[in-house]
């Protein structure tokens, strides 16, 4: 089986996977003593994940188990060297945890959930729970059934906007109609 080393933090990654990183730090070799730790942490949660890399310059493997108990959601991550008391930060971001398939578990997008909670709800096709998913807008969150139609069909338009987004569909990409006369 082939082996896939990262030289980056991947923007994203499916809970259950291996994650195998060589993540350096420049100016900071374990040949000098510094050890490298990495922290990811949902925004808003209390749940901190860390795991130690050792050397600075060294491997750090995140097994499948350890991966398959991570929520889906969008992750900080920090990666901090230190050495004798001595700490940097050096590198961090976001990282998008994605939830592995399984029965019952809902991969949407909150967009796509929206989008449909909401088409479902014009459409006259809804179930209590659909009827009563919360969206939002400048105004703040409300019950979809607690929305006038016409609020409803705009929120429809910009949810179905957002979902082309997220899949890659009207990325700006346009046909401009030229035509060119004699010279």
């Amino acid at each position: 089986m082939a082996e896939t080393t990262l030289s980056a933090m991947p923007c994203h990654i499916v809970a259950g996977d291996t994650l195998a990183l060589r993540l350096t730090a420049s100016g900071y070799s374990a040949v000098d003593g510094w050890a490298a730790d990495i922290a990811m942490m949902v925004p808003g949660s209390a749940t901190l994940i860390e795991f130690t890399t050792g050397a600075a310059d060294a491997d750090a493997w995140i097994w499948d188990e350890d991966t398959s108990a991570w929520g889906a959601g969008v992750y900080d991550w920090r990666m901090q060297v230190s050495k004798a008391g001595e700490v940097h930060t050096v590198d961090g971001g976001k990282i998008q945890v994605k939830a592995a398939l399984a029965a019952g578990v809902d991969i949407r997008s909150d967009a796509e959930k929206a989008l449909a909670a909401i088409s479902a709800y014009i459409a006259g096709n809804v179930s209590a729970p659909m009827a009563e998913h919360r969206v939002g807008d400048s105004t703040g969150y409300r019950m979809v059934k607690e929305w006038p139609l016409t609020d409803l069909l705009k929120l429809q338009a910009y949810y179905q906007r957002l979902v082309n987004r997220e899949q890659g569909k009207g990325l700006g990409i346009r046909t401009i109609p030229v035509r060119f006369v004699g010279v």
